[in-house]
């Protein structure tokens, strides 16, 4: 019977109303539940505590009504003070106390409106005809039903273009009524599953694998993602993460074509530098798609290596270790050096190379402190000097079938690899385009990030998304604020937070919006509240699924929240 009572008192009473006064001078804020000769029990926010009455000098109780309407003024959401006010006005419902209860309510049903909570809102703004009929709400009523139209009228359109088999334009109207509607809908989550597969499969028509799988991702049609399997492993090189390729590639070893596999071994292999290796698994691989065609269902071999093309264009090849000598020769040998304890810096003057240094020491210091990590693999700054030395030191190996994919640098300023050097040991190695203007501001903390997530950053490829987010909250503030103010701009083409939360690189056909997302994510948690959450969520994220790490250091309960934040925060 204590227990269930004070279980009965956990649930129900505020914290915080009492205060113990101990004789050395220290007071304990809590609900005194129980006291006796010998002792008092305290309800505290996180469990109970006894206290030897000895040890208690005084105890200043405060009324409740009183307690509950000043921790309302103080709530930190409009909801948090309308409960409060609630159980207030059910202990005295006065006139004050009702006038508070109504105030309170208008701004919860504001506060619901701006989520898109229309359940939440309608909830709040009934409860304020019941406290307080007169109280003005009809702009809220108004907002409320045209929220209500413009959910029906997203329903309606997703499912006609679903219909109609218009499927990229279902996806964007089923996103405003995921928005709108209540959490977990079941109607939403079937439409917005028949949009990914219907995309998907239009997308596979047309030979866009990539985006095919991203579809079927967000359809969790499991069967479709074992067939486009060899694509994943195709992405997950395309990423740079070539541990998760291989991974990857090991749950292929019953595919239906066996030259499959193979051949994807062999771009592997090159990719890691061990051209040897390569060349007898291309040669397998030739001479086992040559035996016979594949199994029903599969991709065939053709496909697969048709699309290694497309899909690793931006894939960076380790010099193998013995050409890394002549790539020293080449790119490094006209370059000076500095050393910047974590790395060398190489660069076409002393002077350029100094500050390069000095600038990237420092920036390294901040970024190992945030992120946690420690020294790790040997490191080198190449800070090339035109953009054409940049794309020329592209170090695919030579004799590699990928040499003639054109794996280019065109589309970017800097990169950040693991390769090794001329003695086989692992190196990580930023190169950048020091011909471009905001290469030390912008471009170089950016890539020192991606050093030090390689370095052991527990958090790292969680999530592409958190990966590339991170390296963006360390440019400059003019670059952190165009990227904001333009994903502000470009709300009509918004990556969907789920999708976004489930891409495994950047998507080749929105690379810039890709990282306009990933910034704005990452800006609005480290936001949400202190360094102290933002690193908790880290921590968090590196152990546990994104919404179980979004729960634990923000309290937010699910993405569908958070987008809707988001979304208002965005404007």
């Amino acid at each position: 019977m204590r227990k269930a009572l004070l279980c009965a008192l956990l649930l129900s009473v505020p914290a915080r109303p009492d205060e113990v006064v101990l004789e050395g001078g220290g007071r304990i804020s809590g609900e005194v539940v129980e006291e006796t000769e010998r002792e008092l029990t305290i309800l505290l926010p996180n469990g109970t505590m006894r206290i030897a009455r000895a040890k208690v000098r005084e105890i200043v109780r405060e009324d409740r009504r009183s307690y509950l309407r000043r921790e309302a003024k103080g709530a930190a959401s409009a909801r948090a003070a309308v409960r409060m006010y609630e159980r207030a006005f059910a202990l005295s419902p006065d006139e004050e106390t009702r006038r508070d209860l109504a105030t309170a309510l208008r701004a919860h049903a504001a506060e619901e409106l701006q989520l898109f909570r229309l359940d939440g809102a309608e909830a709040a703004l009934a409860r304020l005809r019941e406290v307080a009929p007169g109280a003005p709400s009809d702009d809220l009523a108004k907002r409320l039903a045209a929220e209500r139209t413009a959910e029906f009228t997203a329903r309606a359109a997703t499912l006609h273009a679903i219909r109609e088999g218009r499927f990229v334009e279902a996806l964007v109207h089923v996103e405003e009524w995921r928005l709108r509607a209540p959490d977990g809908d079941e109607a939403v989550r079937e439409a917005l599953a028949r949009a990914h597969s219907g995309a998907a499969r239009a997308a596979e028509e047309r030979g866009a694998l990539r985006q095919a799988l991203d579809h079927y991702r967000m359809a969790r049609a499991e069967k479709d993602l074992a067939r486009l399997a060899p694509i994943a492993v195709l992405e997950a090189m395309h990423g740079g993460d070539l541990d998760g390729a291989a991974r990857l590639l090991g749950a292929l070893a019953t595919y239906g074509d066996p030259a499959v596999p193979r051949f994807l071994e062999a771009v592997l292999a090159h990719l890691k530098g061990e051209v040897q290796q390569a060349v007898q698994a291309y040669a397998d691989a030739a001479r086992l798609a040559r035996g016979g065609g594949a199994g029903e269902g599969c991709i065939p071999f053709d496909v697969v290596r048709a699309y290694a093309t497309a899909t690793l264009k931006q894939a960076i090849a380790r010099p193998p270790q013995e050409g890394q000598k002549r790539w020293r020769e080449t790119f490094l040998s006209p370059l000076e050096r500095e050393d910047a304890g974590e790395f060398l810096v190489y660069a076409a003057s002393g002077e350029v190379a100094r500050e390069a240094a000095a600038r990237a020491a420092a920036i390294y210091a901040r970024i190992e402190e945030d992120l946690g990590v420690g020294p790790g693999a040997r490191g080198e700054v190449v800070l090339h000097p035109t953009r054409e030395a940049y794309v020329a030191a592209d170090p695919t190996p030579e004799g590699s079938p990928l040499a003639a994919l054109a794996l280019g640098r065109e589309p970017t300023a800097g990169v950040c690899y693991e390769t090794l050097d001329e003695e086989g040991k692992a190196l990580i190695r930023i190169e950048v385009d020091a011909g471009q203007q905001r290469w030390l501001a912008d471009t170089l903390p950016h890539e020192l990030v991606h050093m030090a997530q390689r370095r052991g950053w527990p958090t790292f490829r969680r999530g592409h998304w958190l990966d590339e987010g991170i390296a963006t909250l360390y440019e400059s503030e003019e670059a952190q604020d165009s990227r904001l103010a333009l994903w502000r701009q470009v709300k009509d083409e918004a990556i969907p937070l789920p999708e976004l939360l489930a891409l495994r690189s950047t998507p080749p056909d929105r690379p810039l919006l890709f990282y306009l997302e990933a910034h704005a994510l990452c800006r609005y948690l480290r936001g949400l509240g202190g360094e102290e959450e933002w690193r908790r969520f880290l921590d968090a994220f590196a152990a546990a699924e994104f919404e179980s790490a979004l729960r634990a250091a923000y309290g937010v309960e699910s993405v569908a929240d958070l987008e809707r934040a988001m979304r208002a925060w965005r404007g």
